[in-house]
């Protein structure tokens, strides 16, 4: 399949051949990979066939993101990344030979169409499982729509109030808790700069999960003693953080953390290089790989819960590219990370939901193969997936993404 950009939601073309869905008589497996609006409208749709998947009624993996708004970009990346993980596993054999059906709705990053999404492709398209979520508000405001109906939902991000302790039965992360990087950035910041009082610089989007994370990092940050010289929210639908960029490069931080989105973490880059301030820049959340490629800076550091290089990463673009899909996109590690956990606890339980579904992934521990910084691991008293990050920034010598340092342990 080839991914086509539109103005509205992500069309699919067909390409190479993947199972999801509906049979034939003949034995292989059919079925539509529908991209429809918020509404509910379909705009495009597929079929596909394979020879892996079995002859049993699929199982369906519903998700609703920002394909035609603000974050499209990143919107986009989450769907491919499930949508690959789906042709990963049908390609496989499915779950107990059934094929997996995958339904994509688009919510341009309003909460009210992805709560309205919610409610349909649980009460009308009849989803096993839930993921997608393109911002952690929609998730937590999706909550309430589908606990009723014990359907799991897997999300892209949250705060730490939403996954930990006592977390509400059917919403998971797929990934791990933004607030847990407090610590592994506080370290990457003493290893970046020998500077022994830093002046700290703080570009924050405004989300839940975000906020968590900068309110702890701010106190953390102030009890070593570092000055934080500049924090400053936005909007995480911001277009523009000119003004902003311009603002830090005056405070002259020795120090840049930022936890806004790929574009504005492009322009912010850009920006301060235009401006003179060459000091480490450290996304310590909702940046991809996408900015580190484009600003090709040795000193832009991001932390990942998966694989941006290396062979856990390739693997990813492997299953991306049988299945004629991007492998480039940004969010699509967070997007097939996600299916990789909805496809382990559906596999755990043979293809089942409900209840079933849920007490599936409250004893799940998935290995990824390498693509995660951890096993997918949840309990019934923590519902984050993920208990690792990884750093990546540009290597200049060798012009490509790599590693920097080992996996670091989160909390």
């Amino acid at each position: 399949m080839k991914t086509i950009r539109g103005t509205g939601s992500i069309l699919i073309a067909m390409g190479v051949m993947t199972a999801v869905g509906s049979l034939s008589a003949c034995g292989s497996s059919t079925s539509s990979s529908s991209k429809s609006t918020g509404s509910g409208s379909s705009t495009s749709s597929i079929a596909v066939k394979t020879s892996s998947a079995g002859t049993g009624s699929p199982v369906v993996i519903g998700a609703t993101d920002d394909l035609s708004g603000p974050l499209a970009s990143i919107g986009e990346g989450i769907a491919t990344g499930i949508q690959a993980s789906i042709a990963g596993a049908n390609s496989a054999g499915g779950i107990n030979g059934h094929a997996i059906k995958f339904i994509s709705l688009d919510d341009a990053s309003l909460t009210t169409n992805a709560v309205a999404n919610t409610v349909k492709l649980i009460t009308q398209d009849h989803v096993n499982a839930l993921t997608g979520y393109t911002l952690s508000a929609q998730c937590v405001a999706a909550a309430g729509s589908s606990v009723a109906a014990k359907t799991p939902i897997v999300c892209s991000s949250g705060g730490s109030n939403t996954f930990n302790s006592s977390p509400p039965p059917n919403i998971f992360l797929g990934s791990y808790l933004q607030a847990d990087l407090v610590n592994p950035t506080v370290r990457l910041i003493s290893s970046v700069t020998t500077v022994q009082k830093p002046r700290i610089a703080i570009l924050e989007a405004e989300t839940p999960s975000t906020e968590s994370l900068v309110t702890s990092l701010v106190q953390t940050l102030k009890g070593t003693g570092a000055d934080v010289v500049y924090n400053q929210s936005v909007p995480p639908t911001a277009t523009d953080v000119s003004s902003q960029t311009q603002q830090i490069a005056s405070s002259h931080p020795d120090v840049v953390i930022s936890t806004v989105a790929d574009p504005l973490a492009i322009e912010l880059g850009r920006g301060l290089s235009a401006d003179g301030v060459n000091v480490p820049i450290i996304a310590s959340a909702a940046a991809t790989s996408a900015t580190t490629l484009t600003l090709k800076n040795p000193n832009f550091y991001i932390f990942s819960p998966f694989a941006l290089a290396g062979p856990g990463f390739n693997s990813y673009v492997n299953v991306a590219k049988a299945a004629g899909l991007s492998a480039s996109l940004p969010g699509e590690g967070y997007g097939y990370q996600e299916g990789l956990a909805v496809i382990g606890a559906l596999k755990a339980c043979s293809g089942c939901s409900g209840q079933a579904l849920i007490d599936a992934f409250d004893r799940l521990n998935y290995d990824t193969g390498g693509f995660s910084a951890s096993n997918m691991t949840f309990t019934p008293t923590n519902h984050v997936g993920v208990t690792s990050a990884l750093i990546f920034h540009w290597d200049a010598g060798s012009q490509a993404l790599v590693q920097f340092g080992p996996a670091v342990p989160l909390g």
